[in-house]
């Protein structure tokens, strides 16, 4: 089993998630299929999730959402998964900000489950790496329990 993060997919950044919401909704069909849980993390006071991503989970049962105040979203996570009892064995992780939120978050799963997988989802987030030169992918990226498809 594995777990489906979704990061920031909200409405307040509308351009950005159009850029890769038809992707983050594949991944949520693959997580339903599958019968993986799904944890929705939302930043505070940014709105409602994407009206793609909002409707393919409306009826899905193994899913949560939690709320961060800050980029790394990471300890919501792991209590958000311990709550509903999702693993956090394995994780796969996409939204948007690559660079910011994404990396954040995935830098502190990846220190806190050290022995857990963590699949960067590169095609369901964004921005893509072409588009971010600024940001050292590798510091972030290149961890022994991180992988970046």
């Amino acid at each position: 089993m594995k777990t489906l993060v979704i990061i920031d997919a909200q409405e307040f950044w509308r351009t950005s998630v159009a850029l890769c919401v038809d992707e983050i909704v594949k991944e949520i069909r693959k997580a339903k299929k599958n019968k993986y849980g799904i944890i929705v993390v939302k930043y505070k006071d940014r709105g409602d999730l994407h009206p793609a991503i909002e409707s393919e989970l409306k009826d899905y049962k193994k899913k949560t959402t939690t709320t961060k105040n800050m980029a790394n979203g990471g300890d919501k996570v792991i209590k958000a998964a311990r709550r509903k009892r999702f693993t956090l064995a394995s994780l796969r992780v996409c939204g948007v900000f690559t660079d910011c939120c994404v990396a954040q978050t995935v830098q502190h799963l990846s220190k806190k489950l050290p022995v857990s997988c963590i699949e960067v989802i590169l095609g369901a987030c964004w921005p893509k790496k072409k588009d971010c030169s600024h940001f050292i992918w590798d510091e972030c990226f290149k961890k022994d329990n991180v992988i970046a498809a």
